[in-house]
């Protein structure tokens, strides 16, 4: 039944709409369910969300209330994803360990061919979620791994119409070959997580329309969509966010240039920012946001035990969040969990068994990861 959840969640995206993605995360809900009917970590940030629907359902008028489900849907679906991958936690880490790899390669082709067929589609999903994983779990066979990973990316990117790919091979490489020096690391992972609340404060009075459009017409936006979504929050908004319903950016915004997606006011409550980490801060607020960066800080506050494989895996998730509307896209967010389970699970796995001899029920699983402290960082 485990393995059912973990091959239904490997379909390629190129596959999925939101539709799809939805009923994927509901199958996942449901085998979790089955599975382990305690409440869980999950559970509780699930009726946390519920929450905060039924509160942006009761506070907004009727029109902003018809944008409520999509742009809350995706949250959701991570959730629901996330609940089967945490219940399953060790078989889940055992069966990314243990599979062959071979039936990588094997996932690999599929998702080349994928996409040759699909075309221009092309996201993280849990496949790549799987092999930075498994690069940060298991030391044995790791440089065919991270060779088969980067030339993977490497002929995604080659085949594709999207530069994501490119970005996360030179990721992986930077981390896993390079090896820079941590503190480097970890200085960048503390900027990303500590600038993004307040960037579009900063963009505010500058004009990067021209400057930017020379090097990426979509970053030109981005950076137009950061401004226009913070020049709605107000100190209030600052500490809770602003709930679902109301628009991503205020469509009234003095921008640089005229695009819809900045200035039409349909787009501006459907479309959202295209930076899930600033989009997190802009509907839950600043409390919110920092028990979200705390999956990403203990990586680099455990900073004696995480490997580079480890840095390869937090970098890839806050690239995505970052650049693409990962968490913010329902056909995406049940890719982000499997990234997301990785970095909960992977550094306390290590430390606990550092401070406390595993007991026999849980002995076989860690016995197969043993190496991982001994593995080279």
């Amino acid at each position: 039944m485990k393995k059912l959840g973990y091959l239904v969640a490997l379909c390629p995206i190129g596959f999925i709409d939101s539709v799809i993605a939805l009923r994927i995360s509901l199958l996942l809900l449901l085998l979790s369910v089955v599975i382990n009917r305690r409440l869980s970590l999950v559970d509780w940030l699930l009726i946390g969300l519920l929450g905060i629907t039924a509160y942006s359902w009761l506070t907004v008028n009727g029109y902003e209330r018809s944008f409520i489900a999509p742009q809350i849907s995706s949250y959701f679906v991570f959730l629901f994803s996330l609940r089967f991958f945490y219940v399953c936690r060790d078989d889940l880490l055992n069966f990314i360990t243990n599979l062959p790899l071979f039936h990588y390669l094997l996932l690999c082709v599929v998702y080349l061919v994928v996409q040759v067929k699909v075309g221009y589609t092309y996201e993280v999903g849990v496949l790549e979620a799987f092999m930075l994983i498994r690069l940060a779990l298991q030391a044995r066979q790791r440089g065919l791994m991270l060779a088969m990973l980067l030339a993977y990316l490497v002929l995604m990117f080659l085949i594709s119409t999207r530069t994501t790919p490119l970005g996360i091979a030179l990721l992986v490489a930077g981390c896993c070959l390079l090896k820079p020096p941590k503190p480097a690391l970890k200085a960048i992972v503390l900027s990303v997580i500590l600038l993004t609340p307040v960037a579009g404060f900063f963009l505010m009075g500058l004009d990067l329309s021209t400057s930017m459009a020379d090097v990426d017409d979509n970053a030109e936006i981005r950076l137009e969509m950061l401004k226009g979504a913070s020049s709605m929050i107000g100190v209030a908004d600052f500490l809770h966010g602003i709930g679902f319903g109301g628009p991503y950016r205020d469509v009234s915004f003095e921008y640089a240039f005229w695009h819809p997606l900045l200035d039409t006011r349909f787009l501006a409550h459907q479309v959202s920012n295209h930076n899930s980490l600033f989009d997190v801060f802009f509907r839950f607020g600043i409390f919110v946001y920092a028990l979200f960066a705390v999956v990403f800080l203990r990586v680099i506050w455990l900073d004696k035990t995480t490997n580079h494989y480890v840095y390869a895996l937090l970098f890839v998730t806050l690239f995505s969040l970052s650049v693409n509307a990962y968490l913010d896209s329902t056909r995406l967010s049940h890719a982000f969990a499997a990234f997301i389970i990785g970095l909960m699970l992977l550094i306390p796995r290590r430390i606990l068994r550092h401070q406390r001899a595993p007991n026999a029920a849980v002995v076989r699983v860690r016995s197969r990861t043993a190496d991982v402290a001994k593995s080279p960082g």
